[in-house]
């Protein structure tokens, strides 16, 4: 992804989800809630992205959550 789109991005999250652009962030920075083991190879080819986003649904703004599974279930 480009600069430019993930600043599209964000400038969109920002209008339509003010809440989960903290999770957002925290996601492309690999930080907390987010651990690094999260980001190994081995489970980025085992884990199912929807599974591997619920793993984290109690430490998640519970609208990042919805609007993940809005995004695997269109």
């Amino acid at each position: 992804m480009t600069d430019d789109e993930y600043g599209t991005g964000m400038g969109l999250a920002v209008k339509q989800h003010a809440n989960v652009v903290p999770d957002l962030v925290n996601y492309k920075a690999e930080a907390s809630p987010f651990q690094l083991f999260m980001f190994k190879l081995n489970v980025l080819e085992n884990v199912k992205p929807l599974d591997w986003w619920k793993s984290q649904a109690g430490r998640l703004n519970q609208e990042t959550l919805s609007v993940v599974q809005d995004f695997y279930f269109v």
